[in-house]
């Protein structure tokens, strides 16, 4: 069985992005997250809630609004 690994603080959610999904971090797909899992009645943020929490769920969109900022500076 594999170990599910949830990040608590940005700097591990930004490793284990980079490291298992590094495509999710492109300006488009940042933004589309954000859309996704800010909208509480969207299914699929109701399942990461559902999975997560809803607290989790509020960190994680945090998480994409900071890598957003943080990909802006770099440009």
């Amino acid at each position: 069985m594999t170990e599910v690994v949830i990040p608590n603080t940005y700097e591990e959610w930004l490793i284990l992005v980079k490291s298992k999904v590094p495509e999710v971090l492109s300006k488009k797909s940042i933004e589309k997250r954000i859309q996704v899992l800010s909208n509480s009645n969207n299914s699929e943020a109701v399942e990461f809630r559902d999975l997560y929490g809803d607290e989790h769920r509020q960190r994680v969109v945090s998480w994409f609004r900071r890598a957003l900022r943080e990909s802006h500076d770099k440009n």
